[in-house]
């Protein structure tokens, strides 16, 4: 089993926290700038529309992104950072190298992905 390189994972961690930061900062910007502007007819209209549907997706993509980082960081701070968040097995320095904020090992993200989160069996 390789070594995590806490240190260098919490650097990335951080770094990426303040990149994404500032991309929601810039979205927020560009969003405020074109509420202010007002739109000269219906075609106008219609792109001021389908411009902020855009910039909404981006912003909470990057808010999903943010929270991960965020978890990401709480596991390096609680001591069960690169342990795998559903089987318990260490995740290899590969991924983290790789997806930083990953929480899951890679058997147990392909299982994920083929079969979705757990289902909760209903009464």
């Amino acid at each position: 089993m390789s070594t995590i390189h806490f240190e260098t994972h919490r650097r990335r961690l951080l770094n990426e926290k303040a990149a994404i930061s500032a991309l929601l900062s810039d979205h927020n910007g560009a969003f405020q700038r074109s509420v202010r502007a007002e739109p000269c007819d219906e075609i106008d209209a219609a792109c001021e529309v389908t411009d902020t549907i855009v910039e909404d997706e981006i912003a909470a993509l990057e808010d999903r992104r943010l929270d991960a980082v965020d978890e990401a960081l709480q596991r390096l701070m609680s001591g069960i950072y690169g342990v795998c968040a559903d089987c318990g097995n260490p995740i290899s320095e590969d991924r983290l190298q790789a997806l930083p904020d990953a929480a899951l090992c890679v058997h147990c993200q392909e299982k994920f992905e083929a079969f979705g989160p757990p289902r909760l069996l209903s009464a």
